[in-house]
């Protein structure tokens, strides 16, 4: 009984997490961050174009 509730409500989660990234391409994108994150030793994350071309000339400066 237990286990099939637990299981019930990490679906509901599951479930409002996924409409919330389908209406909104912020989530998602954080949550690919996070989950790229979590394997990763270092990870930069750029803003935009212009952030990675702003840091790409700073490194070679």
């Amino acid at each position: 009984m237990i286990r099939r509730r637990e299981e019930k409500n990490a679906t509901h989660s599951l479930l409002n997490s996924t409409k919330a990234m389908v209406g909104n391409p912020i989530i998602l994108r954080r949550e690919e961050l996070e989950a790229i994150a979590g394997k990763a030793a270092h990870l930069t994350v750029h803003n935009g174009t212009k952030g990675m071309m702003d840091d790409i000339v700073q490194k070679r400066d």
